[in-house]
């Protein structure tokens, strides 16, 4: 998430404006101190172009993730 919002030119403060959370919960989040709680998941996913999954290893997986991915 942190370089998706170094690529935007947004500090921590007004990404977490957009996220709706404080600065600090941003902070925690990109210092891995904290994962998100599932509510803050779909804010976090429509976040411009950041999607937090990782794109699993086994070629069914792949698929899936794509698939929401795209």
């Amino acid at each position: 998430m942190r370089k998706k919002r170094l690529d935007l030119k947004l500090l921590q403060r007004e990404a977490a404006e957009r996220l709706g959370v404080d600065e600090t919960t941003v902070y925690n989040w990109e210092k891995n101190r904290s994962n998100p709680s599932l509510r803050f998941i779909p804010k976090i996913i429509k976040f411009p172009g950041h999607f937090p999954l990782k794109c699993p290893e086994d070629p069914i997986g792949r698929l899936n993730y794509y698939k929401l991915v795209c």
